[in-house]
């Protein structure tokens, strides 16, 4: 289960671990596989360094570091029970992309 790192959110967690890659708004795993495999889920933040002038407008870009999406993990309970019962759910049961 991810949760939005929040207030709320445990100090003492939150001190356990370094969170240089993580803002207030990233949903981050704390619980069971989401917590084992949150780095690999979480990818990189990307970010971007602009000139600007004295009114804050942005005159040049001088860096862009583009954001790279965390990678994907597929779990299966067991192999045979799953394919029984989809077997004998039927196709009404399968997810619309199947």
């Amino acid at each position: 289960m991810s949760q939005k790192l929040t207030i709320k959110t445990s100090t003492a967690w939150i001190k356990r671990a370094s969170w240089p890659n993580y803002a207030s708004t990233h949903d981050i795993g704390k619980l069971g596989i989401e917590r084992y495999y949150e780095d690999v889920l979480h990818g990189q933040t990307g970010y971007e360094e602009v000139e600007v002038n004295n009114r804050g407008r942005v005159i040049r870009q001088l860096k862009e570091v583009p954001p790279q999406a965390g990678r994907d993990i597929y779990l299966t309970l067991d192999l045979k029970l799953q394919q029984y019962i989809e077997n004998a759910a039927g196709p009404a049961a399968a997810p619309p992309w199947w």
